[in-house]
This record gives structure tokens, sequence and C-alpha cells, in this order.
């Protein structure tokens, strides 16, 4: 009697707790069903093996879903309200679709974005489309659905015992449908979650691409705007690069959508038709951003399997018989054994299952490759038509162009002098560059540059208002007996250092109008350029 004591006391234990041994793990599996595009598949795809981490995924998947929701004709950004509700980005790929803290009126994945725009030395100014591709994606998708497959049906085998016991109060049909229940519906968030982050991302990049081309017609236009709407809904336009590119269209959109749009005659009906089908491609209800709703209905159900078959599994549990361990001790050595195994599969992080890089597509023209010292993308050949050049300082320079092309170039020693550097273009649209000798003994300064292999030296004048610059003076010729540009030791020496420093700072320009930059998953790192094969 007293050993059906005892193992009634521990049954019912175990009965009681049943309910928050799945908050175990929580955390984790939130983090890591967020982050299997970085991580690789096996992260996420493992986090259903367990019921103890379910709620976490859950969650997880209930961003993913909320986040993915836009409807612009309310101008409802589902981001907005996940931050306004106070929900903090999760998961290295999943806070992507999220508001970016550090800026939270736009997405993560846009501050990403503009971060490795900047590094390539490329600015938002509307002229430089990009894209993202990741064709090589499918392969790892199907792997990554047929883990998670695997993993979720490995969970029923906890449930067997409670299943078959027939003294269970609960009817066999409810001991089937819950486990089977949860299993499926964490693979279904699993794989919903993975898919929405992709095409989320996807679209949010996109949204970016139509504002940018709408931003010049808003900026040019802004007093016909000012006075189609009236200064106080202008205010609340909320129109700006540090704003969600989403909800600026959306903004728009409202505003554009009404008839008096149609009588403002202050613009052309070019304009006009260029401004409404920019906006249309974007909100077009047959778009592929609407097309997501199919991934969104996969998340909601799946969802709804992972809570319904949460609270019926502890269910089972709790309904086997009080006098038995043998049912509730197998549950729990099984669930705890296959959270062990979950954990070895989380620390062994193997390689083979990582995403191929995202393949960030920069559509520019030849004649706005950036260079190493312009932040802009620009012909640059005005600067040198007025006779002035932007300048850097060696260590500046150095900087960028060690960023710039991988390379580490030594600083040339030159006594006495200075030496400032510009990279920029000719009237022929021809890489070119300057490099001014500023020489502290006479307060002189000239510029070195070649052009056909022909160097050449001109005198300058250095301003530092409104930014360091050169102003090109006069050429030198043999005859002024300079003592530089005649020195032939000073001459060599400064021309190999020249075409050393010009053929790194050109290694990595842009030099097609659609070139590829693979990115990680995190929108973090930049692997340099993509061979068109591998893109």
């Amino acid at each position: 009697m007293s050993t059906i004591s005892y193992g009634g006391t521990l049954t019912a234990g175990i009965q009681d707790i049943s309910a928050l041994l799945p908050l175990l793990g929580t955390e984790q599996c939130e983090d890591h069903a967020g982050s299997g595009l970085s991580d690789g598949f096996l992260f996420a795809a493992a986090t259903p093996l367990s019921i103890f981490g379910t709620l976490g995924l859950a969650r997880a998947g209930f961003k993913a879903l909320f986040a993915s929701i836009i409807i612009p004709r309310w101008s409802f950004i589902g981001a907005e309200k996940l931050r306004d509700a106070g929900f903090k980005p999760s998961g290295k790929n999943l806070g992507l679709i999220m508001m970016d803290p550090a800026n939270p009126d736009r997405h993560l994945v846009e501050t990403q974005l503009a971060a490795r725009l900047k590094d390539l030395h490329l600015e938002n100014d509307g002229g430089v489309p990009v894209s993202f591709d990741w064709k090589g994606l499918h392969r790892w998708n199907l792997k990554m659905a047929l883990f998670t497959a695997a993993f979720s049906t490995a969970n029923l085998v906890a449930y067997i015992e409670l299943i078959s016991n027939n003294r269970n109060r609960l009817p066999l049909s409810l001991r089937i449908i819950f486990p089977i229940s949860r299993s499926l519906g964490s693979f279904l968030t699993v794989i919903s979650l993975q898919f929405l982050i992709q095409r989320r991302i996807a679209n949010i990049v996109d949204a970016r691409d139509v504002f940018w081309r709408l931003d010049h017609f808003v900026r040019r236009e802004h007093s016909f705007l000012r006075e189609l709407i009236g200064p106080e809904e202008l205010a609340k336009l909320e129109w700006g690069p540090n704003i969600s590119s989403e909800k600026c269209i959306c903004r728009l959109r409202s505003h554009t959508s009404s008839p008096m749009f149609d009588f403002w005659r202050s613009v052309d009906n070019g304009a006009k038709f260029k401004l409404r089908m920019s906006i249309q491609e974007y909100t077009d209800p047959n778009s592929s951003r609407v097309r997501d709703l199919a991934f969104i209905l996969l998340m909601l159900f799946g969802i709804f399997g992972c809570v319904v078959g949460y609270i019926g599994c502890f269910s089972i549990v709790q309904g086997y018989p009080g006098d038995s361990l043998r049912g509730p001790l197998i549950w729990l050595s099984a669930e705890v054994a296959l959270s062990f195994v979950r954990m070895l599969i989380w620390s062994s992080n193997p390689t083979w299952d990582d995403a191929p890089p995202i393949d960030l597509a920069i559509h520019l023209p030849s004649s706005r490759q950036p260079f190493v010292t312009h932040e802009k993308p620009g012909n640059g050949a005005e600067d040198v038509d007025d006779g002035s050049i932007a300048l850097q300082r060696a260590h500046e320079f150095f900087d960028s162009l060690q960023r710039h092309s991988g390379v580490f170039i030594r600083p040339l020693d030159f006594p006495g002098c200075s030496l400032l550097y510009s990279v920029t273009r000719n009237e022929e649209g021809a890489p070119v560059l300057y490099i001014a000798i500023v020489d502290h003994v006479d307060q002189t300064t000239r510029v070195y540059s070649e052009e056909d292999d022909m160097p050449s030296f001109k005198t300058a004048t250095l301003s530092m208002a409104p930014q360091l610059h050169a102003t090109l003076g006069e050429p030198i010729t043999s005859e002024s007996h300079d003592h530089i540009a005649s020195s032939s030791s000073l001459r060599f020496a400064l021309q190999d250092h020249y075409r050393s420093v010009f053929r790194m700072s050109s290694r990595n320009l842009l030099s097609q109008e659609n070139e590829h930059v693979g990115l990680n998953w995190e929108l973090a790192q930049m692997f340099g350029r993509m061979r068109a094969e591998e893109a």
C-alpha cells in the first residue's frame, strides 16, 4: 500500500509540473527558430524535437506572423504594432523584419542595408537600385523542411505509452490528435517562419527601391504637395530615409488616391503617371507581397496547432492513472532525452547546414560608379572641370582603401612633405588618381597624376573649407627646375607608389551595371564580389 502511495505521489507530482516543464528552453527555441538562416537550418529544425520550448517557438512564429502583415489602405505596418506593444526583436534573422531598436521608425534590414551600401561607398540617393537574389536557397529550404519534419515526428515517441494506455481519462482520439497537433503545428511554424523571413526581407528591399524612386518626386514637388494637402497633412506624411519605406509609401498612397489628385494641374501628367505607377507597383493586390498570404495562413495554423497541442499533451499526462509511474515517467524521460539531443545538435553547429549567402545585386550605370574617396556615387568630372578636387589625408585614405580592396599598402615616406589623395573621373569617365604633395618647407602644394601612363605635375592651392580640397593650377614643366618634379629619385618613387595605389583603388570598384556582392543573412558582413556563375 505504501508503494502505491509513493508511486501515486510521484505520478501526481509529475502531472502537476507537466504544464510548467515546457517553459524550459522557451527563450532558446525562440532565438534559434529565428536564426536558422544565419546559424544553419538545424538550429530551427531541431526546435520541435521536444515539447520543452514549444511556447518559445510559438512566440517567434507570432512575431513573424504579425511583422509580415501590411495593409497599405489603412497604413497598417505589423512591425510597428509589435514595437508599440513592447515586443523586442529576437533571433538573428527574425529581428531583421522587425523595427530597429536603435532607429525604431524603420526596419532593421533597412538600417543594415544602408550600412553595407555605405561600406561600398554608395549612398541611398535614389540612384542606387539594389535587389536580393537567393536562387541557391531552394535546396536549403528543402533540406530544412525535411529535417524539420523528421524532428517533429520524432517527438511522437514520447507519447506512445500515454496513448496506448486505455485507462487514461482522455478518449483515444484526443490522445492521438493532441501530440500530432503539436508536431504538425511545430513543423508548419518552423518552415513558415523561414519563408516569411525570406519574403519579408525581399519585400522590404523592394519597398526601399520604390521609396527612392518616389523620393526625388516628393522633394521636387514639395511645394505642390503642400498646396494640395495643406501644411498640417504634409507634416503627417512622415517621409524620409530614416522612416520605414513601407510606411512612407502607404502614407503617400492615401493622399494620391484622393480625387483632388486628378485636378492637380501644377504637375504634368507624365509625373503623376510615374508616381501612381510606382505606388501601384508596391501596393497592387496581385503583387508577390500579398501572395505571401499563403505563408501567413500556414503560420496561423501552425501557431494554433502548437498551442492546442501543447495544452493537450500535458492534459494527456495529467489524465494518466494516478496509481502508476510508468506512463508519466516514460514521457518525462523521453522529453528530457530529446531535449538533451536537441542541445547536442545546437552545440555541434555544423557548417553543412548553413544557408548560401545573399546575392546583393547592385544596378549602377558605369557613369555613376563609386570610388574609394567618394561616399556618394557620381561622375566626379565636375570637380576637375572647375579646377578643384576633394582630398583625403593619408591615414583616412589608406583605411578606406584597405576596407575597399582588402589589401594593405604602406604609405610613402616623402621627406618634408605630406601626401593627400583623391580618386575621381576625368571628362571621359575614366578613373584618375591624384596625389597632392604638401611641402612643409616652402609651404607649396603640387598635384601628381598620370593619364595614358604620362606622369604630370601641377601647381595647386590647398583649401580647408568647406572641405579639404585643392584647386589645380598650371603644369610644372621640366624647365621650371622644381625641386620635387625634377628629382628623378623622388619622381620614380612617387610613380611606383602612384601605380600601386591606383591598381588597388580600382581593384574592387563596381565595374558592371549589375554587380553582385555576397552578404551573410544578418546583413552584417560582406564576402566580396560574387562571380556571375555563383550569382
